[in-house]
Protein backbone atom coordinates (compact mmCIF):
# COMPACT_ATOMS: atom_id res chain seq x y z
CA UNK A 1 0.00 0.00 0.00
CA UNK A 2 1.12 3.37 -0.68
CA UNK A 3 0.40 7.39 0.48
CA UNK A 4 0.97 10.38 -0.86
CA UNK A 5 1.42 13.21 1.80
CA UNK A 6 0.90 17.01 1.85
CA UNK A 7 4.25 17.57 2.13
CA UNK A 8 5.46 15.02 -1.25
CA UNK A 9 6.48 12.21 0.41
CA UNK A 10 5.03 8.99 -1.08
CA UNK A 11 5.16 5.81 1.72
CA UNK A 12 5.06 2.55 0.43
CA UNK A 13 4.68 -0.70 2.44
CA UNK A 14 3.51 -4.26 2.60
CA UNK A 15 1.33 -3.30 5.52
CA UNK A 16 -0.65 -0.28 6.67
CA UNK A 17 0.70 1.66 9.81
CA UNK A 18 4.39 0.89 9.24
CA UNK A 19 4.66 5.01 9.51
CA UNK A 20 2.95 5.71 13.11
CA UNK A 21 3.56 8.87 13.67
CA UNK A 22 1.69 9.62 10.22
CA UNK A 23 -1.35 11.85 11.02
CA UNK A 24 -4.40 11.31 8.62
CA UNK A 25 -5.00 15.19 7.68
CA UNK A 26 -1.69 14.50 5.89
CA UNK A 27 -2.48 12.54 3.60
CA UNK A 28 -4.05 13.38 0.49
CA UNK A 29 -3.88 10.21 -1.66
CA UNK A 30 -4.03 6.14 -0.19
CA UNK A 31 -3.95 3.13 -2.78
CA UNK A 32 -2.39 0.17 -3.17
CA UNK A 33 -0.35 -1.65 -6.06
CA UNK A 34 -2.45 -3.85 -7.04
CA UNK A 35 -1.85 -7.10 -9.23
CA UNK A 36 -0.58 -6.74 -12.65
CA UNK A 37 -0.34 -2.97 -12.06
CA UNK A 38 3.15 -1.03 -12.25
CA UNK A 39 3.90 2.23 -9.67
CA UNK A 40 6.10 4.41 -10.87
CA UNK A 41 7.68 7.81 -9.30
CA UNK A 42 9.36 10.33 -11.86
CA UNK A 43 11.74 12.07 -10.35
CA UNK A 44 12.16 14.57 -13.35
CA UNK A 45 8.57 15.00 -13.67
CA UNK A 46 7.87 15.22 -10.01
CA UNK A 47 5.40 13.35 -9.32
CA UNK A 48 3.35 9.66 -9.41
CA UNK A 49 2.90 8.02 -13.59
CA UNK A 50 -0.59 6.32 -13.89
CA UNK A 51 -0.30 2.35 -14.97
CA UNK A 52 -1.98 2.90 -18.05
CA UNK A 53 0.27 5.83 -19.34
CA UNK A 54 3.79 3.88 -17.79
CA UNK A 55 2.69 0.62 -20.09
CA UNK A 56 1.13 2.89 -23.15
CA UNK A 57 4.78 4.99 -23.64
CA UNK A 58 6.47 1.39 -23.34
CA UNK A 59 4.18 -0.38 -26.00
CA UNK A 60 4.24 2.70 -28.11
CA UNK A 61 7.88 3.32 -28.06
CA UNK A 62 9.00 0.35 -30.87
CA UNK A 63 6.51 -1.53 -33.45
CA UNK A 64 5.99 -4.65 -31.20
CA UNK A 65 3.29 -5.94 -32.95
CA UNK A 66 4.71 -5.91 -36.30
CA UNK A 67 8.22 -7.51 -35.02
CA UNK A 68 5.91 -10.52 -33.82
CA UNK A 69 3.85 -10.76 -36.89
CA UNK A 70 7.25 -10.48 -39.07
CA UNK A 71 9.57 -12.88 -36.95
CA UNK A 72 7.54 -15.48 -35.20
CA UNK A 73 6.79 -18.60 -36.18
CA UNK A 74 4.18 -21.18 -34.68
CA UNK A 75 4.99 -24.73 -34.78
CA UNK A 76 1.16 -25.23 -35.81
CA UNK A 77 1.63 -23.36 -38.82
CA UNK A 78 4.53 -24.93 -39.80
CA UNK A 79 2.85 -28.26 -39.42
CA UNK A 80 -0.15 -27.20 -41.54
CA UNK A 81 2.19 -25.83 -44.14
CA UNK A 82 3.94 -28.92 -44.81
CA UNK A 83 0.60 -31.13 -44.50
CA UNK A 84 -0.86 -28.51 -46.98
CA UNK A 85 2.24 -28.98 -49.54
CA UNK A 86 1.76 -32.92 -49.22
CA UNK A 87 5.38 -32.47 -47.46
CA UNK A 88 4.06 -33.74 -44.22
CA UNK A 89 1.36 -36.89 -44.12
CA UNK A 90 -1.54 -36.26 -42.18
CA UNK A 91 -1.67 -37.93 -38.78
CA UNK A 92 -3.57 -41.46 -39.60
CA UNK A 93 -7.48 -41.98 -37.97
CA UNK A 94 -6.46 -45.56 -37.74
CA UNK A 95 -5.01 -46.47 -34.10
CA UNK A 96 -0.80 -46.71 -34.63
CA UNK A 97 0.12 -50.99 -33.55
CA UNK A 98 1.56 -51.14 -30.03
CA UNK A 99 4.93 -51.06 -29.63
CA UNK A 100 6.90 -54.71 -28.84
CA UNK A 101 7.57 -55.70 -25.55
CA UNK A 102 11.56 -55.34 -26.36
CA UNK A 103 10.38 -51.50 -27.18
CA UNK A 104 8.69 -51.13 -24.23
CA UNK A 105 11.43 -53.17 -21.95
CA UNK A 106 14.46 -50.65 -23.89
CA UNK A 107 12.62 -47.64 -22.84
CA UNK A 108 12.08 -48.38 -19.09
CA UNK A 109 7.70 -48.84 -19.33
CA UNK A 110 6.54 -51.26 -16.81
CA UNK A 111 2.42 -52.72 -16.41
CA UNK A 112 2.32 -49.92 -13.66
CA UNK A 113 3.07 -46.87 -16.34
CA UNK A 114 0.42 -48.60 -18.81
CA UNK A 115 -2.32 -49.23 -16.71
CA UNK A 116 -2.14 -46.53 -14.33
CA UNK A 117 -0.49 -43.66 -16.62
CA UNK A 118 -1.07 -43.83 -20.23
CA UNK A 119 -4.32 -45.77 -20.31
CA UNK A 120 -6.34 -43.64 -18.44
CA UNK A 121 -5.00 -40.61 -20.78
CA UNK A 122 -6.82 -42.72 -23.62
CA UNK A 123 -10.21 -41.73 -22.37
CA UNK A 124 -9.50 -38.10 -21.86
CA UNK A 125 -8.37 -38.45 -17.41
CA UNK A 126 -5.83 -37.23 -15.66
CA UNK A 127 -3.61 -40.15 -14.36
CA UNK A 128 -4.29 -39.91 -10.59
CA UNK A 129 -1.13 -40.78 -7.83
CA UNK A 130 -0.37 -39.97 -4.12
CA UNK A 131 1.14 -36.52 -3.24
CA UNK A 132 4.02 -38.43 -1.29
CA UNK A 133 5.80 -41.25 -3.12
CA UNK A 134 6.94 -44.15 -0.33
CA UNK A 135 8.95 -45.96 -3.00
CA UNK A 136 12.51 -46.90 -2.46
CA UNK A 137 15.56 -44.47 -3.18
CA UNK A 138 16.83 -45.38 -6.95
CA UNK A 139 20.27 -45.24 -5.50
CA UNK A 140 19.31 -48.30 -3.09
CA UNK A 141 17.45 -50.17 -5.77
CA UNK A 142 18.98 -53.82 -7.11
CA UNK A 143 17.36 -53.10 -9.96
CA UNK A 144 17.81 -51.11 -13.46
CA UNK A 145 16.19 -47.49 -12.76
CA UNK A 146 15.91 -44.73 -15.33
CA UNK A 147 18.20 -41.73 -14.68
CA UNK A 148 15.26 -39.20 -13.97
CA UNK A 149 14.15 -41.98 -10.86
CA UNK A 150 17.28 -40.30 -9.21
CA UNK A 151 16.20 -37.04 -8.76
CA UNK A 152 13.17 -36.44 -6.55
CA UNK A 153 11.21 -32.83 -5.77
CA UNK A 154 12.07 -31.57 -2.59
CA UNK A 155 8.58 -30.21 -1.52
CA UNK A 156 5.05 -30.90 -2.72
CA UNK A 157 3.72 -27.32 -4.50
CA UNK A 158 0.39 -27.12 -4.47
CA UNK A 159 -1.82 -24.44 -5.72
CA UNK A 160 -5.49 -23.96 -4.91
CA UNK A 161 -7.69 -23.72 -7.35
CA UNK A 162 -4.82 -26.60 -9.47
CA UNK A 163 -3.19 -24.38 -11.74
CA UNK A 164 -3.47 -25.59 -15.52
CA UNK A 165 -3.28 -24.25 -19.00
CA UNK A 166 -6.60 -25.83 -19.87
CA UNK A 167 -8.70 -24.56 -16.85
CA UNK A 168 -7.07 -21.41 -16.28
CA UNK A 169 -5.98 -20.75 -19.91
CA UNK A 170 -6.98 -16.93 -19.13
CA UNK A 171 -4.08 -16.62 -16.79
CA UNK A 172 -1.42 -19.35 -17.64
CA UNK A 173 -0.15 -20.80 -21.18
CA UNK A 174 2.36 -23.70 -22.01
CA UNK A 175 3.61 -21.76 -24.65
CA UNK A 176 7.31 -21.55 -25.15
CA UNK A 177 9.63 -19.43 -27.44
CA UNK A 178 12.51 -21.65 -28.43
CA UNK A 179 15.40 -21.59 -30.81
CA UNK A 180 18.61 -18.48 -30.83
CA UNK A 181 17.87 -15.87 -28.81
CA UNK A 182 18.94 -12.41 -29.38
CA UNK A 183 20.80 -9.75 -27.09
CA UNK A 184 18.05 -9.44 -24.66
CA UNK A 185 20.26 -6.37 -23.29
CA UNK A 186 19.43 -4.81 -27.24
CA UNK A 187 15.56 -4.48 -27.73
CA UNK A 188 15.38 -5.05 -31.36
CA UNK A 189 12.94 -7.01 -33.99
CA UNK A 190 15.77 -9.84 -33.66
CA UNK A 191 14.37 -10.69 -30.48
CA UNK A 192 11.06 -11.45 -32.22
CA UNK A 193 12.73 -14.22 -34.31
CA UNK A 194 11.51 -17.42 -32.41
CA UNK A 195 9.66 -20.58 -33.32
CA UNK A 196 6.94 -20.32 -30.77
CA UNK A 197 5.72 -24.33 -29.75
CA UNK A 198 2.53 -24.40 -27.93
CA UNK A 199 3.37 -27.07 -25.40
CA UNK A 200 7.15 -28.44 -23.80
CA UNK A 201 5.02 -32.48 -24.82
CA UNK A 202 5.96 -31.68 -29.13
CA UNK A 203 3.13 -34.01 -31.27
CA UNK A 204 4.62 -37.12 -33.61
CA UNK A 205 3.44 -35.25 -36.50
CA UNK A 206 4.89 -31.82 -35.14
CA UNK A 207 8.50 -33.95 -34.27
CA UNK A 208 8.42 -35.44 -37.82
CA UNK A 209 7.69 -31.57 -39.45
CA UNK A 210 10.99 -30.09 -37.56
CA UNK A 211 13.17 -32.88 -38.54
CA UNK A 212 12.53 -33.65 -42.53
CA UNK A 213 11.16 -30.20 -44.10
CA UNK A 214 11.74 -26.67 -43.20
CA UNK A 215 9.93 -23.64 -43.45
CA UNK A 216 10.21 -19.63 -42.88
CA UNK A 217 14.18 -20.18 -42.71
CA UNK A 218 14.04 -22.60 -39.78
CA UNK A 219 15.43 -26.51 -40.35
CA UNK A 220 17.03 -28.75 -37.97
CA UNK A 221 19.91 -31.00 -37.32
CA UNK A 222 18.80 -34.62 -36.03
CA UNK A 223 21.50 -36.07 -34.30
CA UNK A 224 21.23 -39.91 -33.40
CA UNK A 225 21.78 -40.85 -29.95
CA UNK A 226 21.64 -44.35 -30.09
CA UNK A 227 25.82 -46.53 -30.30
CA UNK A 228 26.39 -50.00 -30.85
CA UNK A 229 25.37 -52.84 -28.51
CA UNK A 230 28.19 -54.87 -29.97
CA UNK A 231 30.85 -51.90 -28.47
CA UNK A 232 28.60 -51.90 -25.01
CA UNK A 233 29.14 -55.43 -24.47
CA UNK A 234 33.27 -54.81 -24.98
CA UNK A 235 33.95 -51.89 -23.04
CA UNK A 236 31.05 -51.00 -20.87
CA UNK A 237 30.61 -47.72 -19.66
CA UNK A 238 33.35 -46.34 -21.67
CA UNK A 239 30.69 -46.80 -24.97
CA UNK A 240 27.87 -44.57 -23.55
CA UNK A 241 30.80 -41.89 -22.51
CA UNK A 242 32.05 -42.14 -26.22
CA UNK A 243 29.10 -41.56 -27.60
CA UNK A 244 27.95 -39.15 -25.32
CA UNK A 245 31.18 -37.24 -26.46
CA UNK A 246 29.90 -37.92 -29.91
CA UNK A 247 26.50 -36.49 -29.45
CA UNK A 248 28.15 -33.04 -27.95
CA UNK A 249 30.66 -32.60 -30.85
CA UNK A 250 27.79 -33.19 -33.76
CA UNK A 251 25.46 -31.13 -31.62
CA UNK A 252 28.69 -28.10 -31.64
CA UNK A 253 28.93 -28.85 -35.18
CA UNK A 254 25.52 -27.68 -36.14
CA UNK A 255 25.77 -24.45 -33.83
CA UNK A 256 28.66 -23.89 -35.67
CA UNK A 257 26.76 -24.41 -39.29
CA UNK A 258 24.21 -21.97 -37.82
CA UNK A 259 21.37 -24.40 -37.81
CA UNK A 260 18.71 -23.08 -35.58
CA UNK A 261 17.22 -26.67 -34.19
CA UNK A 262 18.93 -29.27 -32.96
CA UNK A 263 17.20 -32.97 -32.46
CA UNK A 264 18.53 -35.53 -30.23
CA UNK A 265 16.47 -38.88 -31.43
CA UNK A 266 16.48 -42.22 -30.53
CA UNK A 267 14.63 -43.95 -33.31
CA UNK A 268 17.60 -45.59 -34.66
CA UNK A 269 17.19 -48.06 -31.36
CA UNK A 270 16.68 -51.41 -32.39
CA UNK A 271 18.47 -55.20 -31.59
CA UNK A 272 22.18 -53.52 -32.21
CA UNK A 273 21.92 -50.66 -31.31
CA UNK A 274 21.07 -48.91 -27.78
CA UNK A 275 20.01 -45.53 -26.57
CA UNK A 276 21.75 -43.10 -24.40
CA UNK A 277 19.14 -42.27 -22.18
CA UNK A 278 17.64 -39.43 -22.93
CA UNK A 279 18.05 -37.43 -19.93
CA UNK A 280 22.50 -38.26 -20.08
CA UNK A 281 22.22 -37.03 -23.67
CA UNK A 282 19.68 -34.17 -23.40
CA UNK A 283 21.86 -32.91 -19.98
CA UNK A 284 25.41 -33.32 -21.72
CA UNK A 285 24.68 -31.49 -25.17
CA UNK A 286 23.07 -28.51 -22.69
CA UNK A 287 26.00 -28.41 -20.51
CA UNK A 288 28.49 -28.79 -23.15
CA UNK A 289 26.98 -25.37 -25.24
CA UNK A 290 26.71 -23.63 -21.88
CA UNK A 291 30.59 -23.73 -21.47
CA UNK A 292 31.02 -23.18 -24.77
CA UNK A 293 28.40 -20.15 -24.39
CA UNK A 294 26.78 -21.55 -27.62
CA UNK A 295 23.53 -22.49 -25.69
CA UNK A 296 21.30 -19.48 -26.73
CA UNK A 297 22.41 -20.30 -30.42
CA UNK A 298 20.05 -22.71 -30.59
CA UNK A 299 16.73 -24.93 -29.72
CA UNK A 300 17.23 -28.33 -27.85
CA UNK A 301 14.23 -30.66 -28.71
CA UNK A 302 14.36 -34.15 -27.74
CA UNK A 303 12.71 -37.13 -29.41
CA UNK A 304 12.75 -40.65 -27.28
CA UNK A 305 10.79 -43.39 -26.18
CA UNK A 306 11.86 -42.84 -22.46
CA UNK A 307 9.90 -40.06 -21.51
CA UNK A 308 6.99 -41.37 -19.90
CA UNK A 309 5.41 -39.81 -16.94
CA UNK A 310 5.26 -35.70 -15.46
CA UNK A 311 8.61 -36.53 -13.93
CA UNK A 312 10.55 -37.82 -16.97
CA UNK A 313 9.45 -34.63 -18.54
CA UNK A 314 10.28 -31.88 -15.51
CA UNK A 315 13.83 -33.33 -15.38
CA UNK A 316 14.14 -33.21 -19.48
CA UNK A 317 13.14 -29.69 -19.45
CA UNK A 318 15.24 -28.59 -15.92
CA UNK A 319 18.13 -30.13 -17.52
CA UNK A 320 17.64 -28.28 -21.67
CA UNK A 321 15.46 -29.60 -23.26
CA UNK A 322 12.80 -27.19 -25.13
CA UNK A 323 10.57 -29.37 -26.24
CA UNK A 324 9.73 -33.25 -25.69
CA UNK A 325 8.28 -35.81 -28.04
CA UNK A 326 7.36 -39.11 -26.06
CA UNK A 327 6.77 -41.15 -29.56
CA UNK A 328 6.16 -44.30 -27.32
CA UNK A 329 3.81 -43.12 -25.40
CA UNK A 330 1.86 -41.39 -28.34
CA UNK A 331 1.97 -45.12 -30.06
Amino acid sequence: RFYVTKDDHVILASEVGVVAHLKEDQVVRKGRLEPGRMFLIDFERGGIVDDAEVKKSVAESKPYGQWVKDGMVRLSDWVNAKTASGELKPPSAAAPPMPSTRVLNAAGYTREHLEMILRPMTSGKEPLGSMGVDTPLAILSSCPRMPSHYFKQLFAQVTNPPIDPIREACVMSLQCPVGPEANVLSVSAEGCKRLMVDEPCVAPDAMEAIKTTTHAGWSAVQIDTTFDVADARARGGAAMRDAIARICDEARSAVAAGKPLVVLSDRAMSESRIAVPSLLATGAVHQSLVKDKERTKVGLLVDTADAKEVHDFATLVGYGADGVCPYVAFD
